[in-house]
């Protein structure tokens, strides 16, 4: 394309090359599935152990003494070991029915 304007030529040259990888190698159309939510995290026994957790950091906050913290801290780890344990166990089993 012979053109005196170097924006024009650009234009064109843009346009050919667009058409042209668009001809050998085409945008593949795809949608993202949903994933699919693990129902066994949201068992009666971690929703206890949430709540513990929760109450517990509350008390924390409006005591602030370092037994409170401690408190705090070991009820957030075992919701954290429980939540671990659950989410394995969970991956395991959709795993083990997918194959």
């Amino acid at each position: 394309f012979k053109s005196n304007n170097v924006d024009e030529a650009y234009n064109f040259l843009n346009i050919t090359l667009r058409l042209a990888l668009n001809a050998a190698c085409p945008q593949k159309m795809t949608r993202t599935k949903p994933k699919k939510k693990l129902t066994a995290i949201s068992s009666e026994e971690m929703l206890n152990l949430k709540k513990d957790y929760l109450k517990a950091l509350q008390d924390e906050i409006l005591q602030g003494t370092e037994e409170a913290k401690a408190r705090t801290a070991a009820k957030k780890k075992n919701y954290d070991l429980k939540l671990k344990q659950t989410k394995r166990e969970a991956t395991a089993d959709y795993i083990n029915k997918a194959t």
